[in-house]
């Protein structure tokens, strides 16, 4: 039984490093293996168990987007990008001619490589709510 953990953790790992997978597509990739391991319990409860650990910091960076319309991604991670980061409207709009609604739909865009599968029916929502809350805020 251990070894056969052990293998799952390998291949895990090693699926992770060379698929390239970081933020989303890792816990696309760790969503699939742990439902493509129904029936075997330690195996599944293993690889659930790295699937929570995952999402703590990347639910984090979501919540803090829902909630304060904020990216915090030093990595690059998130499925929601920022364009001209720390960019004020009015230079934005100098450089690229852009109208203010303009620059509000530019502003931030999905990442779909970087979209979880599990929010793959929602991420259009969570993009516009962030983006609705930087409109009030600004």
């Amino acid at each position: 039984k251990q070894w056969y953990q052990r293998r799952v953790r390998a291949t895990v790992c090693h699926d992770v490093i060379n698929g390239g997978c970081r933020g989303g597509t890792t816990l696309s990739l760790l969503h699939d293996k742990t439902f493509s391991l129904v029936g075997e319990a330690a195996s599944q409860d293993l690889c659930l168990f790295l699937t929570q650990s995952a999402c703590v910091p990347y639910f984090g960076m979501l919540e803090k987007w829902l909630y304060k319309g904020m990216i915090d991604d030093p990595y690059n991670e998130f499925f929601v990008e920022e364009f001209g980061e720390g960019c004020q409207l009015e230079q934005v709009q100098r450089k690229y001619e852009l109208v203010y609604d303009t620059y509000w739909e530019k502003r931030y865009s999905l990442n779909i490589q970087q979209v979880p599968l599990f929010l793959g029916k929602v991420a259009e929502k969570v993009l516009h709510t962030g983006k609705y809350l930087n409109v009030i805020r600004h």
